[in-house]
């Protein structure tokens, strides 16, 4: 009994942590992805717990690094052994034209989410 209950505790723990480095690459790619003029949209990526986050954000970031913390930050909070939904937006009204209308044909012509998507679907 003490040796399966150690083994669950070691599997959940085992699990969270592989929840977290796939959120984390995600994340990451999406956010490094995402094409830079200003920064406005890079910086615009906002984590979220069970509901979608609604704003948009002033701060432009070009070098994605900020970003990428913040979401870091975010995803390190949870407890990723529990039941629960993450939500990954952007507000910005031409991040949805970016993504679907190949509005930034140079840099993102089949989108930044879908790719990412299929990137961390081929590596699991």
């Amino acid at each position: 009994s003490l040796e399966i209950g150690n083994w669950a505790e070691k599997t959940a723990a085992n699990v969270a942590e592989r929840n977290e480095m796939v959120i984390l690459s995600l994340m990451r790619g999406i956010i490094m992805e995402t094409p830079v003029l200003e920064g406005r949209l890079r910086g615009n990526w906002t984590a979220s717990k069970n509901k979608p986050h609604r704003g948009t954000r002033k701060r432009p970031d070009k070098t994605g690094q900020p970003t990428v913390a913040r979401a870091q930050n975010f995803v390190e909070r949870q407890d990723l052994s529990k039941d629960f939904d993450i939500y990954f937006t952007n507000n910005l009204p031409y991040a949805h034209r970016i993504e679907y209308d190949g509005w930034s044909r140079e840099k993102a012509p089949t989108g930044i989410v879908r790719n990412n998507l299929t990137r961390i679907s081929s590596n699991l």
